[in-house]
């Protein structure tokens, strides 16, 4: 008998069967396990995140340049770093960057990336609203082309490597679909047990992913609680099975309501009733944040090559030392 039960189980494994319990993906009752805590933290990032695009995305302000309003985004943005694990690496778009702020990022290092200055962990080098922490497992989309999306699929296959059970996100839009580079390359991810998810961030993918033989998933859900009982559910597969997927989510109705004004419904509901003064302090925080954003100087050119590079080669230097004795700096 126990010879039989020994053969099951070598026969199963063979098959490449999962031992993962069949609820990890069927979390229907994720939310309810979920206190509350978690959405009165969901709500504050929310409150934060609306006032502070609101802020710079006012045509008043002669601090920003360059910054455009994510008003329609920053529910989709929530949903997805609130499901994600926190170690979790994520190649955050510029479109939904004000997600960072849920993962760690303060308004004042947020807005200091965006003004280039020595808060940047990039030393003013990137471009604005591509995020580079290693703290908070944000990975800069970098590189010619679409060389970023070959670093992730580098990063998913040395976790399964390591067998981590992490995973990496890569937003993508549409147009990003259309270049062969890119094409190529996940035909070769739809052949390999890879703990990596692609969102296709402006919608659709669902012919791209048939195409080059990716499972794909999308929703077209409004409800916000149900959106993250989706994007759970479909990451805990990527995650424990190791199978790449291309995702889908947005929605056009969210671009017309506040997630703040839904997540406070919830709330209500719940009986969990927020401080009377949040909107004020966090409106407290966010004009503070900025004022001492502002103040941060700009990296000195001086420092640019060893804020490009982690490690000088001996050629570069000797370059390096001719131009500032050249130029007096």
């Amino acid at each position: 008998m126990e010879s039989t039960t020994t053969e099951k189980n070598k026969s199963s494994k063979k098959k490449g069967k999962s031992t993962f319990p069949k609820d990890v993906f069927e979390k229907k009752e994720w939310h309810e396990r979920l206190g509350e805590d978690f959405w009165k933290q969901l709500h504050r990032a929310a409150l934060m995140m609306e006032k502070l695009d609101r802020r710079l995305a006012d045509p008043g302000s002669s601090t920003f340049i360059d910054y455009k309003s994510q008003k329609g985004s920053i529910a989709q943005g929530l949903a997805l770093v609130a499901t994600l694990d926190c170690d979790d690496a994520l190649f955050l778009p510029r479109m939904i960057s004000l997600a960072a702020l849920y993962r760690g990022v303060t308004v004042e290092q947020f807005v200091g990336q965006w003004l280039g200055n020595l808060l940047d962990p990039g030393k003013g080098r990137l471009e604005p609203g591509n995020f580079c922490s290693e703290a908070f497992h944000l990975v800069p989309r970098i590189g010619y082309g679409h060389r970023w999306v070959f670093h992730a699929v580098g990063m998913a296959t040395a976790m399964r490597l390591q067998n981590h059970s992490k995973l990496v996100c890569v937003p993508l839009f549409k147009k990003d679909l259309q270049t062969t580079e890119v094409q190529k390359l996940m035909s070769f991810v739809a052949k390999q047990p890879l703990p990596i998810a692609f969102l296709i961030v402006d919608g659709g993918g669902g012919e791209f992913a048939k195409a080059v033989g990716l499972r794909e998933k999308g929703t077209e859900e409004t409800d916000f609680l149900e959106v993250l009982k989706f994007l759970k559910n479909q990451l805990d597969r990527i995650r424990f099975r190791k199978e790449a997927a291309v995702l889908s989510f947005c929605n056009p109705a969210w671009q017309e309501q506040s997630i703040t004004t839904l997540l406070e419904k919830f709330l209500d509901a719940k009986g969990w009733s927020q401080e009377e003064t949040l909107h004020a302090q966090v409106l407290d925080e966010v004009s503070y944040g900025i004022e001492r954003a502002t103040m941060i100087p700009a990296p000195p050119k001086s420092t640019v090559v060893q804020d490009l590079t982690h490690q000088i080669h001996p050629n570069l230097e000797r370059q390096w030392l001719e131009w500032r004795k050249v130029h007096g700096k």
